[in-house]
C-alpha cells in the first residue's frame, strides 16, 4: 500500500454567490455582499458520494487478517514519522 499525498476531493461545492436587493434612503438600490456559501443539497452529496471509488471489503478483510496473523508488520515509530512528513509536507 502507497501512501500518496495526491489526494482527490470527493465533493467541491459549486460557487454560488447570494445577492439581495436593497434600497437605501435616497431610493437608490444597493447589493448586499454575498454572504456565507450555502450548505450544499441532499442530493448534490449523494451524487458525490456514488462518484467515489467502491471499497473492496475483500481486500480490507483480506488485510485484516494477514496483519492479525502478523503476516504484514507495522512499525509505529515508521508510520507516526510518515504521518507527521505528510502533514508537514516534508519529505520522509
Amino acid at each position: 500500500m502507497e501512501i500518496s499525498r495526491n489526494i482527490n476531493a470527493g465533493y467541491s461545492a459549486p460557487a454560488e454567490s447570494v445577492t439581495t436587493a436593497k434600497t437605501d434612503t435616497v431610493g437608490q438600490p444597493k447589493v448586499a455582499a454575498a454572504g456565507p456559501k450555502p450548505e450544499p443539497r441532499l442530493e448534490q452529496l449523494q451524487e458525490a458520494m456514488r462518484a467515489l471509488p467502491d471499497i473492496d471489503m475483500n481486500q480490507v478483510t483480506a488485510i485484516k487478517q494477514a496483519l492479525a496473523r502478523g503476516e504484514l508488520s507495522s512499525d509505529v515509530k515508521v508510520l507516526a514519522h510518515s504521518i507527521l512528513a505528510y502533514h508537514r509536507g516534508t519529505d520522509v
